[in-house]
């Protein structure tokens, strides 16, 4: 790229390499896209949140005035404005806190707001008014943005952090300090990789509810039913937490030697099922899947099968129960499902070789077998 400087009353050219000038931005073009992000959704939700409903209450009428809030429309109004905006040359822009701030804290109500303040900033930037600019103190300028967003700094808010989620609390207090010692860049950019990092922790370490029961038998006795280890997840389950999600169901069940001396099963049954145990997977909130979830099922169904544990599918949504069938039935595996904790026990109870309901109950639990 070719640049010219003056210096000392002489032009000098000379060619920058694409390197040195994307070392000069660094970490600016990082940094500045997300700060644009992040104003442009923050501050219309914490001036939102701060004043009454804008539509009027005879319009209302009985609806509760609840004010509609989205996101992405306010980050696709800041990139529809640079994209056009490139075509003529024009500055990047973003949202302004402290213009935005005072503009509400004015009492402005529509966007002939905007209108003004282009035109004084067209005059601010004539050649007869621009160089007084140059003697204002830093501090000046700095004051007048401090008094215009300590109006949406809320303290309420880091002290509920620190009483309900002392994680979320740190990180607000870590990219505080930081922001102040090391700069606005290296604040932000840690803030950023650590909230990264707590996401992909929550991602790939999902709570993960484990319980060891038997089913009721006839009488409604359970300490004499047959054992099922339930394993529920809080979660969709996708790639990352395959692993952990496979080692928390082997970790819920106990030891089979251990099972062996506690269930003594009678000559009949052995005749019936080789089966030493059921784990039932509740799919009460798993909304989402992939592939590799239903592909690392199908191996650890066959890894427990081999061991005479067999599992039962509870409660699965429609959108993933049905891929589940398919790619179970193309390995000719067997897929139980249950919808209701009378099946579930039905299920567990066919397992074992005794395929029957519960007295005076009646009994769908859905059995593919290919």
């Amino acid at each position: 790229m070719n640049q010219t400087e003056t210096y000392e009353g002489r032009t000098l050219r000379f060619v920058r390499s694409f390197g040195e000038i994307f070392q000069d931005l660094s970490p600016g073009w990082i940094l500045m896209p997300f700060l644009a992000a992040l104003g442009a959704v923050s501050i219309p939700k914490a001036i939102s949140t701060s004043t009454q409903n804008p539509v009027p209450r005879r319009l209302l009428g009985n609806k509760i005035p609840v004010k509609n809030f989205d996101p992405s429309q306010e980050i696709l109004t800041l990139g529809l404005a640079n994209l056009f905006g490139a075509f003529f040359k024009s500055f990047p822009v973003a949202i302004s806190f402290s213009r935005s701030v005072i503009a509400h804290t004015s009492g402005v109500k529509t966007q002939f707001n905007n209108i003004i303040t282009g035109i004084i900033v067209l005059l601010a930037l004539m050649p007869v008014v621009s160089p007084a600019f140059h003697y204002i103190p830093i501090t000046t300028l700095s004051s007048v943005i401090i008094c215009a967003v300590i109006l949406i700094i809320k303290p309420k808010d880091v002290v509920i952090a620190y009483r309900t989620n002392f994680v979320d609390f740190l990180l607000y207090l870590i990219t505080f300090i930081l922001t102040l010692t090391a700069g606005l860049a290296a604040g932000v950019l840690v803030g950023l990789i650590l909230n990264l990092i707590i996401l992909l922790t929550k991602i790939t370490r999902p709570y993960v509810e484990t319980k060891f029961a038997r089913t009721p038998t006839e009488e409604g006795e359970q300490q004499f039913g047959f054992p099922y280890a339930i394993i529920k997840p809080s979660q969709s389950i996708h790639f990352p937490a395959i692993d952990y999600f496979s080692s928390r169901i082997v970790d819920s069940f106990p030891d089979l030697s251990e099972l062996e001396s506690i269930y003594v099963p009678t000559e009949e049954e052995e005749k019936r099922s080789d089966t030493k145990l059921v784990v039932v997977i509740d799919g009460e909130h798993l909304f989402q899947y992939d592939s590799t979830f239903i592909v690392s099922l199908r191996i650890f169904v066959l890894t427990l099968k081999n061991r005479g544990i067999k599992v039962v599918f509870h409660r699965f949504r429609k959108p993933i129960r049905k891929p589940l069938q398919e790619h179970f039935s193309s390995f000719g595996l067997m897929f139980n499902h249950s919808k209701t904790e009378d099946e579930m026990f039905a299920a567990i109870n066919a397992a074992f070789g005794f395929p029957l309901p519960l007295k005076g109950r009646h009994s769908s639990f859905t059995q593919t077998n290919v």
